[in-house]
């Protein structure tokens, strides 16, 4: 498992080189870890969050959340 003095220097490279952060939470997201997503343990916020598997129970779903911003430059 990733700590998170890891993640949170990877939020910092990410902002310093304008790069975005995403994390894959297909398997461990939805409540999984006593969390809705794994990353809320950390306090370290992605830019651009996957999740599927749990989220449609069953039935084979998946979405991509992020920020208003982010998702403004997909129109």
């Amino acid at each position: 498992a990733a700590t998170p003095a890891f993640l949170q220097g990877l939020r910092e490279l990410c902002d310093q080189h304008q790069a975005l952060l995403v994390f894959d939470e297909v398997q461990c997201g939805m409540g999984r870890t006593g969390s809705l997503f794994a990353y809320m343990h950390y306090g370290v916020t992605p830019d651009i969050l996957t999740s599927a598997k749990a989220l449609g129970g069953g039935f084979p779903v998946s979405a991509m959340l992020t920020t208003h911003e982010i998702a403004s430059a997909f129109h």
